[in-house]
């Protein structure tokens, strides 16, 4: 996620990307 701003996890089927604004989206996949 380039430069090293923000992080991306993605464990057991959900998906979590946040970065340093303080904006992140969560999904969850079933």
């Amino acid at each position: 996620i380039g430069d090293g701003e923000g992080t991306l996890e993605v464990e057991d089927g959900r998906f979590k990307r946040t970065c340093k604004c303080g904006w992140n989206v969560e999904i969850e996949e079933n």
